[in-house]
């Protein structure tokens, strides 16, 4: 019986994926507003300071950019070692940049997005490397920030209209 069911294995995934693959959203950013946490780049920018790890500056950020159709949030910040050689202090950067940053961000911009008049769709893209989609041996803090924040975010945000992506950017 194995040796007849390994040969279709491919072939099944192969069905698999085809039939569950997501299907992607666009969502169109020409004349829309897009916020950008960490980047400086790019025609008609203004630029706000805020430490991503203490909310009051990042609302304050927020409130002073306007209506905003598209949030990425990009900050980030590791040092890859082994967790029993990393410092606490390290895994607590880590954690406080890119966890709670996130949280803090995502806070102050999404009453902004979730009740937009346009009814036009919105994003929130999370950027990470590959290392935050899944866990690799002397990334565990980095590892932990991303993926597990993005599937709760779409789960509770696709009924207002509003889709969350993790975007790689690397191979690292």
């Amino acid at each position: 019986m194995f040796l007849f069911t390994l040969p279709l294995a491919p072939f099944l995934l192969l069905l698999l994926y085809f039939i569950v693959r997501p299907e992607p959203v666009t969502i169109p950013i020409k004349n829309r507003h897009v916020f950008i946490t960490s980047g400086a780049h790019g025609v008609d920018v203004a630029i706000f300071a805020a430490d991503v790890r203490e909310y009051d500056a990042v609302e304050g950020a927020v409130v002073g950019s306007g209506p905003i159709d598209v949030l990425v949030v990009n900050q980030g910040i590791f040092v890859p070692q082994a967790l029993e050689k990393q410092g606490l202090d390290e895994i607590k950067l880590m954690i406080d940049v890119k966890l709670m940053g996130s949280f803090n961000v995502i806070k102050a911009v999404l009453p902004l997005m979730k009740y937009r008049k346009d009814g036009a769709p919105a994003a929130i893209a999370l950027v990470s490397s590959r290392v935050g989609q899944v866990g690799i041996y002397g990334y565990t803090a980095y590892s932990a920030t991303k993926f597990g924040l993005r599937e709760a975010l779409q789960q509770g945000l696709i009924s207002d209209n509003l889709r969350v992506s993790l975007i790689s950017w690397s191979s690292a």
